[in-house]
C-alpha cells in the first residue's frame, strides 16, 4: 500500500532539490517507479535520511552551550534555555536542549525519550502533534492556531488539508531555543501520535516546511526525537 505521506513528500523534497543535488537523484528514482513499491519508496527515503547527509554531530553544538531564546509569548515570559532544557511558559511543556544528534526509527525514538534521565527528570516522553506545533514559530497554517486540521483530537488522515503542508522552505520554522540542530537536512521530528483511521502510520513535522505530515511506524525510515516532559500541573 503507497504511504499516506507520499504527496507531500514529494512536494517537500521538490523544494529542497533546488540546493542539493543528492536529492536530484532521489526524485529520479521516485519518478522512475519508486511510488508504485512502498518498500522500494521507504528505503530511498531511509537513504536520503542516512546516506545522503549522514548524522553531523557539529550541527548540535557543544552540550551546554548558551543558545539564543526566542520570547514569542505574552511580554512577561521568560524563555531562555537554561541547563540543557527549554520550559516554554506559555505551553506548560519542558523541552530537552538540544535534540538527540542521531535519526531514529519511531519505535527507536519512543524508547529513548522514555528511558531519558536529563537534568534529573526520568519523565521524558516522545511528544504528540500537537504538542510539536507548539514549538512551530513563523508559519500561521501550522501554528497550533492554525487551519491545518491535524491535532491530537483529529488524529486521522482526513482531517489533513492543503495547510498541513505548511510554508516556503527557506529556513526553519522551530522555535530559537530548540533550532541549533534545525537544518535543510536535519528536520524532520516524529511525534507520539498515531494516525486515528491507520494504525500502522504515525505523524511527524518536517520544521524546514513547518509541513505535518504521516509515516508508517514500522518502516526503516529515521527521524530525529526531540523529547518533552509536561512542567505545569494545571496546564491541563
Amino acid at each position: 500500500m503507497e504511504s499516506p505521506k507520499l504527496p507531500m513528500v514529494r512536494e517537500r523534497l521538490a523544494k529542497k532539490v533546488k540546493a542539493t543535488p543528492y536529492l536530484a537523484v532521489l526524485l529520479f528514482l521516485v519518478a522512475a517507479g519508486a511510488s508504485c513499491d512502498g518498500l522500494l519508496f521507504f528505503e530511498i527515503v531511509s537513504c536520503y535520511d542516512e546516506c545522503a547527509f549522514g548524522d553531523d554531530d557539529d550541527d548540535n553544538g557543544p552540550v551546554g552551550e548558551e543558545l539564543p531564546f526566542l520570547d514569542d509569548d505574552a511580554a512577561s515570559d521568560d524563555d531562555a534555555p537554561s541547563d540543557e532544557i527549554w520550559n516554554d511558559t506559555s505551553s506548560g511543556l519542558m523541552w530537552q536542549v538540544p535534540a538527540n544528534a542521531e535519526t531514529l526509527s519511531w519505535s527507536d525514538a519512543t524508547a529513548y525519550c522514555a528511558s531519558l534521565e536529563w537534568r534529573g527528570y526520568t519523565d521524558w516522553r516522545l511528544p504528540s502533534v500537537s504538542e510539536l506545533r507548539t514549538v512551530i514559530v513563523g508559519c500561521d497554517a501550522t501554528e497550533p492556531d492554525g487551519s491545518c486540521g491535524v491535532r491530537d483530537d483529529c488524529p486521522d488522515l482526513d482531517c489533513t488539508d492543503d495547510a498541513c503542508g505548511g510554508c516556503e522552505g527557506d529556513e526553519c520554522y522551530l522555535a530559537t531555543p530548540l533550532d541549533e540542530s534545525c537544518s535543510m537536512e536535519n528536520s524532520e521530528y516524529w511525534s507520539s501520535s498515531v494516525v486515528g483511521d491507520q494504525p500502522d502510520s504515525v505523524w511527524f513535522v518536517d520544521f524546514y516546511f513547518a509541513a505535518i505530515d504521516a509515516e508508517l511506524s514500522g518502516g526503516d525510515t529515521r527521524f530525529f526525537a526531540l523529547c518533552v516532559r509536561l512542567n505545569c500541573a494545571d496546564c491541563r
